[in-house]
């Protein structure tokens, strides 16, 4: 899809439209933010939220869709339950929770901090929550798959660059 929320959400309503696709598997790299998760390991999403959406000030909660009630986008409790599986069987380190995504690549330690302790996040990226919420205004299933790149910390930009591509194969 490319880089940001606008070319992933492009991509997946691209898929729903044309191909009338029955699910969408969405695969990627992404920032740690659970302290617990090392390089190439693999977060299964839960769900997914934008984190640079905030409109607290209209008295909306970050992430949350003004004058909805959308702000977290479930993924499909089927697809998940097959890729933990799958992971498990290939041996793959992985977990399973709440992924964050924003137009923003993160290196301030303390925004990562942030980001976990605000919404309970596995790890951040710049493209998840469009593609679910694209999914969800058009009520196709989809799960979120991401293989940790770097530590969405000072070294961010130097692991993403060391390990970008070994941690999209896995």
């Amino acid at each position: 899809s490319g880089a940001g929320k606008v070319n992933a959400g492009m991509a997946a309503q691209l898929l729903v439209s044309r191909f009338a696709v029955s699910g969408v598997i969405f695969t990627g790299v992404a920032g740690a933010l659970n302290p617990g998760l090392r390089i190439h390991d693999i977060v299964i999403s839960t769900d997914s939220v934008q984190h640079d959406l905030d409109a607290k000030a209209l008295g909306f909660e970050r992430g949350q869709i003004p004058f909805t009630e959308q702000r977290f986008f479930l993924s499909s409790a089927e697809l998940r339950a097959k890729a933990s599986r799958a992971a498990k069987g290939l041996g793959l380190r992985h977990s399973v929770g709440r992924i964050v995504s924003g137009d923003q690549f993160i290196v301030d330690p303390q925004k990562s901090a942030s980001l976990r302790k605000e919404f309970d996040a596995e790890c951040v990226d710049m493209e998840s929550a469009a593609v679910g919420q694209v999914c969800e205004a058009n009520g196709v299933p989809h799960l979120i798959i991401r293989s940790i790149s770097d530590t969405a910390g000072h070294s961010a930009p130097q692991d993403f660059k060391k390990f970008g591509d070994s941690a999209s194969r896995n």
